[in-house]
């Protein structure tokens, strides 16, 4: 009984801290071939705090590249980074659980709410349709 009531309140936590993650489509694309796990994809950010402060971007730069699901970023970063097509724009608001939690990580102090404005811009080895 015991392990049942530990295994509810783990997983009570577990779906709190994923319902703070929020994503907003600021521009749509349709595609028949969405961001997936597994995917290396190229990503172009702006990240701010809450204030409004920019403490990273990669605008004017090459566009970040990782592959979607292993660990080499953020946990929400890489959530919100999920299902979206070549030339979409997403506004990904991030909460310290699924950040860098109450760790100081460079300018991000602990416990930061992170905010990311980003467009997909390749997912890698996919073609895209707009070409």
């Amino acid at each position: 009984m015991r392990l049942l009531s530990l295994f509810t309140i783990i997983t009570a936590v577990a779906a709190l801290e994923c319902a703070d993650l929020v994503i907003e489509l600021t521009h749509r694309e349709t595609c028949s071939r969405p961001t997936q796990a597994g995917d290396t994809i190229k990503i172009h950010y702006r990240g701010t705090f809450t204030n409004g402060t920019e403490f990273d971007s990669s605008i004017g730069q090459e566009p970040l590249e990782f592959p979607l699901g292993a660990n080499k970023v953020i946990r929400g970063f890489d959530e919100g980074a999920r299902n979206m097509c070549v030339g979409d724009k997403r506004k990904i608001t991030i909460p310290p659980l699924l950040g860098y939690g109450d760790k100081q990580k460079g300018p991000i102090p602990p416990s930061s709410t992170l905010i990311f404005e980003t467009e997909l811009v390749e997912i890698v080895g996919v073609p895209n349709e707009g070409n």
